[in-house]
């Protein structure tokens, strides 16, 4: 059920849209859940739930191509994975709500939160720049490398934070907590396009 559960809320999270700071576009929340879920859920749990989240999404609602499906996959376990993994290094372990919620475990989270980002961001500028014939470092620092850009990631790294200790509090009945605050503000769309998890149209 738990993983089920996990599931579920990643896959709402690649649906769901937040208004950017002072308007300017939109935020998907699906890095606020995969940040979630690697926070409470052992490291190979947390690959499976943001994994197949992704997949359905793509297949269920977004139509992607088989090879566009599979890069996005790889791209979430890779950077899942790596996250999880530089937690674990420092100490901290998954679900725990003590550790969570202490004030010491703000560089964790931090330590962790940047390899998602640049491994995230740097493998798509990758590929964007491979199929379009681009510089890959000028593709990432003309498109994720933006302070709104990155005020947009620490928002949902910090959405990502609250849902994972709201879980952790109240169980099951965290989701509608932060997907209810969520909405209050956010457009869910259903589109095809892909945001920064997914970078074919």
């Amino acid at each position: 059920l738990p993983l089920l559960f996990w599931v579920l809320a990643n896959m709402l999270g690649e649906v769901l849209w937040l208004p950017a700071p002072r308007q300017r576009g939109y935020l998907s929340m699906a890095t606020a859940t995969n940040f979630a879920a690697i926070l409470v859920l052992p490291t190979s749990h947390a690959i499976f739930v943001t994994m197949v989240a992704g997949a359905l999404v793509d297949v269920l609602f977004r139509s992607k191509r088989w090879y566009q499906v599979l890069f996005n996959a790889a791209v979430t376990s890779a950077t899942v994975f790596t996250a999880s993994r530089v937690l674990s290094f420092v100490g901290q372990g998954p679900g725990d709500l003590a550790q969570l919620a202490s004030p010491r475990n703000i560089v964790g989270l931090g330590l962790a939160a940047a390899p998602y980002f640049l491994m995230n961001t740097l493998l798509v500028s990758g590929v964007i720049a491979l199929d379009r014939k681009l510089v890959a470092c000028e593709v990432w620092s003309c498109t994720f490398a933006s302070r709104r850009e990155i005020v947009g990631s620490v928002v949902l790294f910090l959405l990502g934070f609250v849902f994972a200790l709201l879980y952790l509090t109240w169980g099951y009945v965290s989701a509608f907590v932060i997907f209810a605050a969520a909405t209050d503000e956010a457009r869910p769309i259903l589109t095809e396009a892909a945001g920064i998890n997914s970078p074919y149209k």
